[in-house]
């Protein structure tokens, strides 16, 4: 009898063993961590050295006395990302001497449509997205005078269904988009329902 408990427990023990070896092989699903985001100090020293044309600060806030720093760069510019901010209608002026500014994404809930005004005399802009910016049917207005102007992101504004409407109407060279839809009489809205058309047929 001892020589089979014996032998049992051996089977027992091996078994556990290679369970444990079977679970240590299998690999756990990896973690995405997105990508620790250069300091504001680096990005600069890219624009500066002429390695980049684009600052992007996302993941903190920035506020209208970090400007100051930004005015390094202000003659080499062209790409803006600034996910947080606690940008005023003064801060957005500051923006206006960005001439070279090909593209532009704020966030800036502090601003208002004068504010606005300021970001239409940037002539080099093609792409814009204003986010939380309290913009009206009046500062969308403004932005109509952008003549290289392609694509118009809006979320979370005030404006109305009628001054999209005209906005779209006015300017059918732009692609336009309030809170991630196309606005009523964007002809670029008709395009998309026809490219789903084509595809279901």
């Amino acid at each position: 009898m001892q020589r089979t408990w014996f032998h049992r427990s051996s089977v027992a023990a091996l078994l556990l063993i290679t369970c444990a070896a079977t679970a240590c092989s299998v690999r756990e699903p990896a973690i995405t961590i997105e990508p620790a985001e250069w300091s504001l100090a680096e990005q600069i020293g890219e624009v500066l050295a002429g390695r980049s044309n684009e600052i992007r600060v996302t993941q903190r806030e920035v506020h209208p006395e970090d400007l100051a720093h930004f005015e390094a760069v202000v003659d080499s510019l062209e790409r803006l990302n600034l996910g947080r901010t606690t940008f005023d209608d003064d801060s957005l002026r500051r923006l206006e001497a960005f001439k070279k500014l090909v593209q532009l994404r704020l966030q800036a809930p502090g601003a208002t449509d004068e504010g606005v005004s300021h970001l239409a005399e940037l002539g080099q802009l093609k792409y814009l997205h204003l986010i939380d910016v309290p913009v009206t049917d009046a500062g969308l207005e403004k932005l109509r005078s952008l003549a290289r102007l392609e694509s118009l992101y809006l979320d979370h504004a005030r404006v109305s269904e009628a001054g999209c409407r005209s906005f779209a109407e006015a300017r059918t060279d732009v692609h336009f988009h309030v809170d991630g839809d196309h606005p009523p009489g964007d002809p670029h809205d008709d395009h998309h329902h026809d490219q789903g058309e084509s595809k279901t047929k």
